[in-house]
């Protein structure tokens, strides 16, 4: 993988990263306001759009690997003991932060703690890792089909998909690998193609496909919420519009690299990790223990919400960044 092609993935890292904050800042008024109010209907359409984000950074991590283990020789141990320092070593100390302050709340027992590790109920984005562990777990297998059978490969990963978010056969579905599975796969193939000339082409049409599926899926799920229909299809379109945005902002990525305002995405991207791992605890330490302290309202919470968890996440990604170098130089 070239270095500009890691500059682009670290870029559109650090996008994804920053929708997954006003994810969950949306979720103060989504709680507190009636589904008819203006501004319920702008942060639910918000969300509903960004539902892209973790099949997004799934298509990435399959995108990753593959461009890094496709000739390449695969350690298995080794590659299994990469993942466990770089990915779970920090879950599991992030979930121990977050228990120690749930436990102190009094919200949390410890003998639920191995369920909370394993199937990352202690907090809603946590579901992201357990996922994340297992197509790890699945890489060398998913390595070997996609060599040999690419499209059949492709083919069944997307019925698989398909049916899972359908009809959630399963319980926990949304913490299972199958349920995720085509955007690994479509990461690991598009890796194959040569990107800077297919995303010029792919500008000329994912737009206007993408806008159209967006308002079409928004429009209904948001009924559905309001009580005014039943949106039965509503997980096989997700599967179409997440798949479309994740190609469009892809492309965008790539196309627009080296544009000023993406320059800092390469800049903050790097430490987009722990930033997901910890901006949840920053928003409940405000929700719970700043907030309830102050009779301010919601427009005023929501926007020193947005300022505080924004400032520090990008702060922190920027010290990390340059901390990161001065390293480099050291070495």
């Amino acid at each position: 993988m070239s270095k500009r092609s890691v500059g682009a993935l670290t870029v559109m890292n650090a996008v994804l990263c920053l929708c997954v904050i006003l994810v969950h800042l949306n979720n103060a008024p989504l709680q507190e306001l009636s589904v008819e109010n203006g501004w319920f209907i702008a942060a639910f359409s918000a969300n509903r759009v960004l539902s892209f984000v973790v099949p997004a950074f799934l298509f990435l991590s399959g995108y990753k690997l593959f461009s890094r283990y496709r000739e390449a020789p695969l350690s298995v141990g080794r590659f299994y003991l990469g993942r466990a320092r770089k990915i779970v070593l920090p879950y599991l100390v992030a979930v121990a932060v977050y228990f120690v302050y749930f436990y102190l709340k009094g919200w949390v027992y410890l003998r639920d703690l191995p369920e909370y590790v394993l199937l990352g109920t202690l907090a809603a984005h946590f579901y992201y890792v357990v996922i994340a562990v297992q197509f790890y777990l699945l890489f060398p297998l998913l390595r070997w089909l996609v060599t040999r059978w690419p499209r059949a490969t492709l083919a069944v990963s997307f019925g698989c998909t398909l049916v899972f978010q359908q009809f959630n056969p399963i319980p926990y579905t949304d913490r299972c690998f199958a349920a995720y599975l085509f955007y690994f796969v479509l990461g690991m193939l598009v890796s194959r193609c040569p990107v800077r000339e297919k995303s010029t082409k792919a500008l000329r049409i994912l737009p206007v496909f993408w806008l159209v599926s967006a308002i079409f899926h928004t429009c209904l799920s948001y009924l559905q919420v309001a009580g005014k229909i039943a949106y039965s299809l509503s997980g096989t379109v997700n599967l179409f519009c997440a798949t479309l945005a994740i190609l469009l902002l892809f492309c965008v990525c790539i196309k627009l690299e080296n544009a000023p305002l993406l320059r800092m995405g390469k800049i903050i991207g790097n430490g987009s990790y722990a930033v997901y791992l910890y901006h949840v605890l920053a928003i409940f330490i405000l929700q719970y223990d700043v907030y309830p302290r102050v009779e301010w309202s919601l427009a005023l919470r929501y926007g020193i919400s947005l300022a505080v968890v924004y400032g520090t996440a990008i702060i922190y990604m920027c010290l990390k960044s340059r901390f990161a170098k001065i390293r480099a130089g050291t070495h």
